[in-house]
């Protein structure tokens, strides 16, 4: 019998991460609390999806952020925005660098992100279910979580949660016992253009 994964957010995390465990031997469910996916994506770089961004270096991409650089070196060393363009490459989408580093798929579309990760984990078989709001966690020992929702109960062997600033979800977490710490602004770094004007773009 297959595990069951339950990933809580329908956005650009949860559906990357669903789209690189399709494979493996799990049965994986995308619960998204409103009746649209991936909308940050639609509607990021004016339309285009600022997939990542030009900077290849772990040591100095960790410098952009306000604090947990020292945490973060270890993960871009093993993933990072080379990693990314990579990842979307071998699933057939082009991309490209713009002058002022950021990086865009060819198409100048945000969807041609969201298609690829939609196809790439709900056409594997992953199930999505929407205005599935989680209300509450209960880890029941043994590798087993009740998560309760306004559409009912579910039951997982893991949970994943990608539901990036939802304060509500901070609750559920310190509910668990989870301690979670005051969070501070992240998403844009600052970058040097040849005319020495600067720019802002984001990081994720």
């Amino acid at each position: 019998m297959k595990k069951k994964l339950i990933i809580i957010g329908g956005g650009a995390a949860g559906f990357f991460a669903a789209a690189n465990l399709a494979r493996e031997n799990l049965d994986i469910s995308i619960l998204e609390a409103t009746d649209e996916v991936m909308r940050k994506i639609i509607i990021s770089g004016g339309g285009r999806c600022n997939v990542t961004h030009a900077c290849f270096d772990p040591k100095e991409l960790v410098t952009f952020y306000p604090r947990g650089n020292k945490e973060l070196l270890s993960p871009f060393m093993k993933y990072a925005c080379g990693d990314t363009m990579d990842w979307f490459s071998k699933r057939g989408v082009e991309l490209k660098i713009e002058e002022d580093g950021r990086i865009f798929p060819i198409t100048d579309d945000s969807k041609t992100i969201s298609n690829c990760l939609y196809k790439n984990s709900i056409d594997r078989g992953v199930k999505l279910h929407k205005k599935t709001k989680v209300d509450q966690i209960e880890y029941l020992g043994e590798n087993q979580f009740r998560i309760h929702t306004n559409q009912g109960i579910q039951e997982a062997d893991y949970v994943l949660i990608a539901t990036g600033s939802n304060v509500s979800m901070w609750k559920v977490l310190n509910d668990m016992g989870i301690k979670t710490i005051e969070p501070v602004p992240s998403l844009f770094i600052q970058y040097q253009r040849p005319s020495t004007s600067r720019a802002l773009w984001p990081c994720l």
